[in-house]
C-alpha cells in the first residue's frame, strides 16, 4: 500500500514537473530566441524544431533528441566489397556483396567471403524489416 501511494506521488511530481519544464521552455521559447520561424527557432546554444531540441554543450559537443524518419526506415540489405589498397578491384562495378540484417537478434555474421568471390545472402526481406538500431555485423 505504501509502495503504491509512493509511485503514485512520485508519478505526479514528474508530471508537475514535465508540465512546468515545457512552460519554462516555451517561456525560452518565446522571449530569448536569436531567430524565429513556425518551422523552428534559434537561440545562443541551440535550435528548437517541435519537439526536438539541439543544445550545443561546448564547441566541440552537441546532443540532441532528434529522431530521423529516414532513419526508421533504412533497408536491412548491407552491399559491400572489399579493397586492396583503396582500389575497388574486389569485383565487377555492381557485384556486391550482401547480407540481410533482419529477423534476428540484432547480431549478424557473414561466412568467410574469399577476395573476389561474391556473397548474396538468400534471406528473405518483407517491406516490413528495416535496419535496426546499433546492428553488430562481423565479416569474415
Amino acid at each position: 500500500m505504501k509502495k503504491s501511494v509512493f509511485f503514485s506521488s512520485l508519478f505526479g511530481l514528474i508530471l508537475i514537473s514535465c508540465h512546468e519544464m515545457k512552460k519554462e521552455i516555451n517561456n525560452v521559447i518565446n522571449t530569448h530566441s536569436l531567430y524565429r520561424s513556425n518551422e523552428f527557432a534559434v537561440f545562443n546554444d541551440s535550435v528548437v524544431q517541435g519537439p526536438f531540441v539541439a543544445i550545443a554543450l561546448s564547441r566541440s559537443e552537441i546532443i540532441s533528441n532528434y529522431k530521423s524518419p529516414e532513419d526508421q526506415s533504412k533497408s536491412p540489405e548491407i552491399k559491400f566489397k572489399f579493397s586492396i589498397n583503396g582500389a575497388d578491384n574486389s569485383a565487377a562495378v555492381g557485384k556486391d556483396n550482401i547480407i540481410i540484417c533482419a529477423g534476428g537478434n540484432g547480431n549478424y555474421e557473414t561466412p568467410v567471403i574469399k577476395f573476389g568471390k561474391q556473397y548474396t545472402d538468400a534471406t528473405k526481406v518483407s517491406s516490413k524489416d528495416y535496419l535496426q538500431k546499433d546492428v553488430k555485423l562481423t565479416l569474415r
